[in-house]
Parts: C-alpha cells; structure tokens; sequence
C-alpha cells in the first residue's frame, strides 16, 4: 500500500473541543487476549496496524496550532506510529492509560502488554492486553471500536493467508459532523441556544464533591484510574427483561440508577435534588447518506438534560424520563443544533454543566480470532490528561459497554479529585440499583 500523506485541514469548533491541553482526551479500546502459548503474534499484529495506520490519513497527521483559538491537521513530521510491545504486570495497564500521547507528534497509539504465562498481561488476568489509544479530536466510541475491530480482521487474515491489501489510501481526512448537518437558519439556532439556558440558568445543580482536593497524594499511585461494576451474563439478561417489562430502554435504567448513586453521596439537602445529565448521541446513522462506523470522526452530539431526583427515587420511572426527554430532543432535531449552535452554547459555560455523563455504546460483539485466540473481554472509555481538583465538584463520568452478554459500567476519573472511596460506593450502589431491578 502507498501512503500518501494527508492534505492539511482546519479543526472544526466540535473537534477543537478536545484540543487544548486542559481538555485533551483520548479514547481508549482495551481487549484482553487468551490463548495457546504464545499468545498474540506480534509481528502480524504489526502488520495489521499499518495496514490500519495506511488506510486512514488521520492516524497520518498531527495537530498544529495556527493561533489562539486556530488548529489544523498536518502531516506527520516524523515517522509513523507503529505497535509497541511491553512487558505486562499488575500495572501495566494503568501505566498505560496514565500516558498521554505527545503533543504535536501521532494521534494514535498502539500496545500490545505481553503476559508471560500464568501471569497477568496487564488488565489483571492472564493472557496478553491490547491497548488501542485514538485521539478524541479524530474519533468517538464507535468509530474507536470499529478501528479496533478492523484491526483484528486484518490480523484474522494475515494469519489464515486470506488477508488482500486493501487499495492506495487517500490523502483528505473525513469532513467534520457539523459540515454533514443539514443548516438550521440563525434564528432557529438562537432560540434553541436560549431555551437551554432558560433550562440551567438559576438553577441549583448537585455534583459530586472533589473529595481528593488537597489530600497529599501517598505513593506512586496513577493520576487517572477506571474503577468498574460488570454484572454477569444472567443478571444482564434479567436486566434487559425488566427493561421491556417497564416500558424503558437499558440506557434509560443504567442512567437512573448512575442519577441515583450520586444523590445518595450527596446526602438529603433540597438543593441537590435536581442533577445535569450529559449523553453523547451517535449521529451516523441519522446522517444522510448514513456515516459508516470506521470513518475516523466523532460523529456524537450531546444530549444536555436536568432531572429532579428526590430521595426515593424510582429508578424505572426515573429511567422513563430520562428515556423519554432524550427521545422528544431527536424528534425536535435538538442533536443537530447542538453541534451547529457550538459557537453560541460554547460561550456559556453554564450549558455544559452536567453532575452525570454518561456514553452508552451498546452491545458489541467481540472481533473474531484465528483458531486457539480469543478476545474475552473488551472494554472502551475516554480518559483526558489533566484534572481541576480546585473546582471543587464535578461531573461523574461513566462509559456503557455489554460484551459477551455482560454489562460494563467503566468510571475513569482523576485520584486527585475522587477518592476510592467515592468510586467504591458509587459502584456498589450502581450494582445494587441493577442486581435489584434484575432480581
């Protein structure tokens, strides 16, 4: 394959979102691999991922900025990203996710911790981790794991001869989301700009407290980590039938019972009862003609909600509602103005207050394997470079993901602002929530 080196362009405002060094994310696809002795060939993996780097230009680029509030993609200076292979461990992973990728240098990185056998790879069980880091700036959830994916087909068919070098790769990137909407005139995008703030403006919102800020950080533990709840297959299953019982979708359920936890950290104060929910909505599919999942752009809009949580607060009724607004915004085409409105809703910071943002991407298979390797568990979250301990308060973050029939909750957070134990208990009492309905 000839790699032809991607022709510059401008950041659009959503994807410049991503870009400073305060906000800066990467998305994260981590896979766990077991299998004969061995494990992963780590030559074809190789392969595979320059397989993948040759066909999108945007693993080709790099950001540039051009002035205070100007980026625009560039062209690699230096060479291109390839797999890189360590050693696992017990803290491999975190060791991982913990690094940023470079400024100015590739939006992608690639790892493959190897496990020695009987060891641990890196994830905290045996076999080899695959660590896949995609800049947010150039991708969401969905276009991440669909990178993923193909990546593995590539290695499926290098290691059963079948594998076709794909053709020459082009050199523009995928056109931003806001440049595949539909234009809404100016006055409609104001008023959809000033009916969210007639929303939040005036309004008490609860956050979780930064219950880390000012501790003395003890040892060498890692700035960013990801606490998790995982339910087994059999309460997934009685999960999803609660949710048809009740009227309400999975999302609508897991929202309330996150909506919940953080009111029962925030006590009985009145003024906490009403909470900001956050979803970023996958807009491909709306998309016209629809946006194929492995067009490396983030396509998601974000859905901006606030839902009074009393004390005892019915998770099914709650997750009605939240099902329910979320559902009356798409029909309204509230998603599309979101992105277009970016400039007015980005100049007030009170529109993006949110106690809760949650990203559910759905159940997902797992890619398939050559004979005698397999994936046995995946996991996707988003995880940024800095943490603002000195807010004081902030959102709860949490990324839905259900594979091989189970549901994961992942919350990657700062350890400077949550403490564990206000991970521990927002765990447990997202678990009990959902054990409970699925009892």
């Amino acid at each position: 394959m000839s790699w032809i080196s991607p022709t510059p362009r401008k950041l659009s405002l959503e994807e410049m979102v991503h870009v400073p060094e305060a906000t800066r994310s990467r998305v994260t696809v981590v896979c766990t691999v077991r299998g004969e002795a061995g494990g992963v060939d780590e030559k074809l993996l190789a392969q595979a991922f320059a397989t993948a780097v040759g066909r999108h230009p945007s693993l080709r680029s790099r950001i540039r900025q051009d002035g205070p509030v100007a980026y625009s993609f560039q062209p690699l200076e230096s060479g291109l990203p390839e797999l890189q292979v360590r050693p696992g461990g017990p803290s491999a992973l975190a060791e991982e996710i913990n690094t940023a990728l470079p400024p100015g240098g590739a939006l992608v990185r690639a790892v493959l911790l190897r496990g020695e056998d009987g060891e641990v790879g890196g994830d905290g069980e045996d076999g080899d981790t695959f660590v896949l880091s995609v800049d947010h700036t150039i991708t969401d959830g969905q276009s991440a794991l669909a990178l993923n994916h193909s990546l593995w087909r590539a290695y499926a068919a290098l290691a059963d001869g079948t594998f076709t070098a794909p053709e020459a790769a082009g050199q523009d990137l995928p056109a931003p989301l806001s440049a595949r909407l539909t234009p809404y005139p100016q006055e409609d995008l104001a008023a959809y700009v000033a009916a969210r703030g007639a929303q939040v403006h005036g309004v008490s919102m609860g956050f979780l407290p930064y219950a880390a800020a000012g501790r003395e950080r003890t040892g060498q533990g890692p700035l960013m980590d990801v606490a998790r709840v995982r339910l087994t297959v059999e309460e997934t299953a009685r999960l999803v039938g609660a949710a048809k019982a009740g009227g309400v979708s999975v999302h609508g359920l897991v929202v309330a019972a996150l909506l919940i936890a953080i009111r029962q950290q925030l006590g009985g104060q009145p003024a906490d009862r009403r909470l900001g929910s956050m979803t970023p909505v996958d807009l491909r599919s709306r998309l016209s003609p629809p946006l194929d999942g492995e067009v490396l752009v983030p396509a998601a809009s974000f859905f901006f909600d606030v839902l009074d949580v009393p004390d005892d607060a019915d998770p099914v009724a709650l997750g009605r509602r939240v099902v329910d607004n979320l559902r009356a915004a798409m029909e309204r085409g509230d998603l599309a103005r979101e992105i277009l409105a970016a400039p007015q809703v980005l100049r007030d910071p009170s529109l993006m207050r949110a106690s809760l943002v949650t990203t559910n991407l759905g159940s997902m298979p797992v890619p398939g394997l050559p004979s005698g390797l397999e994936i046995t568990d995946m996991r996707c979250f988003a995880l940024g470079n800095a943490s603002f301990p000195q807010a004081g308060r902030g959102p709860l973050g949490a990324a839905v993901l259900t594979v091989h029939g189970r549901l994961g909750i992942e919350f990657p957070h700062s350890t400077d602002c949550f403490t564990p134990e206000q991970l521990r208990d927002a765990c447990d009492s997202v678990r009990a929530t959902l054990t409970g309905l699925a009892s």
